[in-house]
């Protein structure tokens, strides 16, 4: 096979990426001009020229904020316009980049816009007709979250869902500023340290409600960062663990303070506590699901038989005794095929536990010699990239052939395997469900930078 069996499936995520990326750059520059930003009457093009020619209006943090923007811009213009000369995952990174930089850009600018001139989120989100308010800074926060959804999509396929699953129970949080948390306080009326009275019990209820009202946009903010982040990373369960811990404390705190009664009162409390508990079951059975799959042991009286042509190497035997072992070979195969130029004798006839033997040319009087691997070929490369236990899955998955398939060139230790690393991906329904995640990018790696 001359040509990489994945190699149009590259080239269409390459092109997916180079949508996404000039799409995503037409909305932010959309959003320059049009509409208005919330609370302002003017685009952010034209709070962005007031500040830098010193006419804008508004203190040093909001000023700060425009100055940000423009930073951000610049770094999505050089992104965009890197992500169209590089590869797909050079071109996955530069978009991951960029999205991730708008949003925090936008956020900041929220952030002091809500500082500043004592605003709620509801100010900056919620519109009576529409219910979502279609200001410049809303729209350009949604694009920013759309944005990352849908290059986690591109990068991690069906997985993508759990992460936007995440990112939907995250965003949850944010509605509890609509419920109650007190009899004239919701949770984000709680960022300042509020009062509940002059005793010990009340100065811990007054922090744990602060932490709790600061922890809901952290939580959110690493709820976003995470789409970027590899599928099973433990942010996601890092997070949900102390958002619940947070909750279940300033719940327990205001019971005891003022009573279950009125714990019952007010179900801000109640329902963020049943919504972190939730959050915190979901994260942690996708964070640690199925990090390393092991092989299922084989039923009694059964035996894998392998395609024909494709013998296993025998069970068991290490990867670097399969090395040496191949090395040998082909140094055997190069002295009998010397030693057939210069005198008639028999074909070279390999060892028969070998997978892949070498054969000699039918129908010629000298045999060809192979060329030997040299020290530290790309083969070798390879196997020394992986961990002990990788390189116990590759054996068990590609040289004792743990799954079966026709056609997909045996693996030989040592040898040249450049058919089956071109053939590989072709064959990925095969043994997906057995191969680990940290084993798949290697060799996905290996294959489009090496071949």
């Amino acid at each position: 096979m001359n040509d990489r069996a994945h190699a149009p499936a590259r080239e269409e995520g390459r092109l997916l990426q180079a949508i996404l990326s000039l799409a995503a750059f037409a909305a932010y520059a959309a959003l320059l001009f049009v509409p208005a930003a919330a609370y302002y009457d003017e685009s952010f093009f034209g709070l962005i020229l007031s500040a830098l020619k010193g006419s804008f209006i508004g203190n040093g943090v909001s000023r700060a904020s425009l100055y940000v923007l423009v930073a951000a811009y610049a770094v999505m213009l050089v992104c965009t316009a890197a992500s169209l000369f590089c590869k797909k995952k050079g071109a996955l990174a530069f978009n991951y980049a960029k999205g991730l930089c708008m949003l925090a850009a936008f956020s900041f600018f929220t952030g002091a816009l809500l500082y500043n001139y004592g605003l709620t989120l509801a100010d900056v989100f919620y519109a009576p007709d529409t219910f979502f308010a279609f200001n410049a800074t809303a729209l350009a926060l949604a694009v920013s979250l759309v944005y990352l959804v849908a290059l986690s999509f591109t990068a991690f396929g069906w997985y993508g869902l759990v992460k936007l699953i995440a990112l939907l129970l995250a965003a949850a949080f944010l509605l509890l500023g609509l419920l109650p948390f007190t009899e004239e306080r919701t949770l984000y009326g709680m960022f300042g340290f509020p009062s509940f009275g002059e005793s010990g019990l009340a100065a811990a209820l007054s922090a744990a409600m602060t932490a709790y009202a600061w922890g809901t946009l952290a939580n959110f903010a690493l709820a976003a960062l995470s789409l970027a982040l590899p599928r099973r990373n433990l942010l996601d369960a890092l997070r949900a663990d102390l958002l619940f811990v947070i909750a279940l404390l300033a719940a327990a705190l205001y019971a005891a303070l003022e009573g279950f009664a009125a714990l019952a009162a007010h179900p801000g409390i109640l329902v963020g506590a049943g919504l972190s508990l939730g959050q915190l079951v979901y994260a942690n059975i996708f964070a640690f699901r199925g990090r390393q799959k092991k092989a299922a042991p084989d039923k009694e009286g059964e035996e894998d038989v392998p395609p024909p042509d494709e013998a296993p190497a025998a069970p068991g035997e290490p990867i670097g005794e399969l090395l040496e072992a191949g090395r040998a070979e082909l140094l055997e195969a190069e002295r009998a095929a010397e030693n057939a130029r210069t005198q008639p004798a028999e074909p070279f006839r390999p060892r028969p536990d070998r997978a892949e033997p070498l054969r000699a040319e039918p129908h010629t009087a000298a045999v060809s010699p192979l060329p030997p691997l040299p020290e530290g070929g790309e083969t070798d490369n390879f196997l020394d990239e992986l961990t002990s236990e990788e390189k116990a899955e590759f054996e068990r998955l590609f040289v004792e052939r743990s799954f079966r398939t026709d056609g997909l060139p045996a693996y030989v230790p040592g040898g040249d395997n450049r058919a089956f690393f071109r053939a590989v991906f072709a064959y990925l329904g095969a043994f997906r469900e057995e191969i680990s995640d940290g084993l798949l990018e290697k060799l996905d790696e290996y294959c489009e930078i090496r071949l």
